[in-house]
């Protein structure tokens, strides 16, 4: 029975280390398909991270957090870039101040940010991840600042954004107008519900982990709600205009240099919306005129048909058959026979 015993016991810590192995490489299998785009995200986010665990004191010094009264320096623009503080509509999109928060942004965006990256490449993902955070930060901090603060309570000035979520809910909301009635799968919930719900579902994740009702989700759901086009991504002439660049040409030369960039698909595999240029049109048809015709008596003398010249049968001799009488085209010109 202890034979029996050490056996089961034997091939079950084998089973689970075949099984811990699997998912190792199947980890391993992860990373190496996550496009450059999407692993410079997830290393910012981690890096922040750390910092904020580690030394809070250079975490604050660095002003990545982006606080609504801190954006604004007294309400002057020229202070507030002499300051340099603007860096922070930026950098507040790595910011995470819980290991849990974190887990499941990445989690989220990795799948999502992961096809947009395949679709308009390494260059493109960076632009439009750029602009996307900088214009809906800008837009949350100006909405709170100047409407709602004053109409509602002016302690929301102390509002701060909360890491890749604004940025993942407002594409969401984009990417939903196609497929609004598309089921999506709550794993690992056995639910389904439709796409167009989705972001509130992600938004509620988010205040559960926040432990707090941020409002900086919402607005981020309401400009892509009804500002679309300033949060699309770059569609191929602005990657083109931008890559002629010195800027776009230093950095298309550092994002390559690693293994893992990805190049833009060509025009016709595109699927995003925002991707469609607007010379994807058919061209238009050119009439060629008709070949002119040269010397008008080759022209005649193609058009009338040759005299015929009828042989008379031949006789038969030595039993040979007679001949079948055929016709000759002849020149006029020629004398006769």
């Amino acid at each position: 029975s202890n034979c029996i015993s050490s056996i089961s016991q034997g091939s079950y810590c084998t089973a689970i280390g075949n099984q811990g192995a699997s998912h190792a490489m199947a980890f391993d299998q992860t990373l190496r398909e996550t496009p450059l785009g999407c692993r410079i995200i997830a290393l910012l986010s981690t890096s922040f991270y750390l910092l904020f665990i580690l030394d809070q004191s250079m975490f604050n010094q660095l002003n990545m957090v982006c606080v609504v009264s801190d954006v604004f320096e007294g309400w002057n623009v020229l202070k507030t870039i002499m300051a340099w503080r603007w860096q922070r509509l930026l950098l507040a999109s790595f910011v995470h101040t819980s290991l849990l928060e974190l887990g499941f942004a990445l989690f989220l965006c990795w799948r999502r940010f992961t096809w947009i990256e395949n679709q308009i490449g390494t260059l493109g993902f960076v632009l439009w991840a750029v602009w996307a955070s900088v214009v809906l930060h800008m837009i949350f901090c100006f909405a709170v600042a100047f409407v709602v603060a004053p109409i509602v309570d002016n302690s929301l000035l102390d509002a701060r954004i909360h890491g890749l979520y604004p940025l993942l809910v407002s594409n969401l909301v984009l990417s939903s107008k196609d497929s609004a009635h598309e089921p999506v799968w709550l794993w690992p919930f056995p639910l389904h519900i439709p796409m167009h719900a989705f972001p509130w579902v992600v938004i509620a994740l988010s205040w559960v982990l926040h432990s707090n009702a941020h409002l900086d989700v919402v607005s981020a759901y309401l400009a892509a709600k009804y500002c679309p086009a300033w949060l699309l991504e770059p569609n191929m002439d602005m990657l083109d205009k931008f890559e002629r660049t010195w800027c776009g040409m230093f950095l298309l030369n550092q994002l390559q240099r690693f293994d893992s960039f990805v190049c833009r698909q060509p025009l016709g595999n595109l699927s995003s919306e925002s991707s469609k240029a607007s010379y994807a049109e058919p061209l238009p048809t050119v009439q060629l005129p008709p070949a002119p015709a040269y010397g008008g008596q080759l022209e005649a003398s193609s058009t009338e048909p040759l005299p015929t010249v009828q042989l008379p049968p031949a006789s038969a001799h030595g039993g040979q058959p007679e001949a079948a009488s055929h016709a000759v085209p002849r020149d006029p010109e020629d004398p006769p026979l």
